[in-house]
């Protein structure tokens, strides 16, 4: 017994490890990195925002995913939903433009003479 030493306070540090509080979850990143690519580039990336965000918030209230990535899942899944509102609206845009263009609404025909 007298042989033993005590451990030093660093060595104690290293032997045992330490709890470390759980960061966000990498789905939870994914899912807010994609929605501001939706939302300032490509608007059908948000799709994917959307589906991952709202299953990585289902992930996090069962208690499968840390909750430090509730604030990230919820921005991703809200910007989601944006961005594919916008693209929605972005697709009815063109359609309607396109169907004014071969109906002849944007022809140009003035009833004016001027000589």
């Amino acid at each position: 017994m007298a042989d033993e030493q005590k451990p030093t306070e660093k060595e104690s540090a290293t032997a045992t490890p330490q709890q470390q509080p759980e960061g966000a979850s990498s789905r939870s990143i994914v899912a807010l990195v994609l929605g501001l690519i939706g939302f300032f580039f490509c608007q059908p990336v948000g799709i994917a925002a959307w589906i991952i965000g709202s299953r990585e918030r289902d992930a996090i209230a069962s208690g499968e995913s840390p909750k430090a990535g509730m604030g990230m899942a919820t921005a991703g899944w809200i910007l989601g939903i944006i961005d594919t509102v916008i693209f929605i609206l972005s697709i009815i845009g063109v359609i309607i433009i396109i169907i004014l263009a071969f109906t002849g609404v944007f022809t140009t025909t003035s009833s004016f003479n001027f000589q």
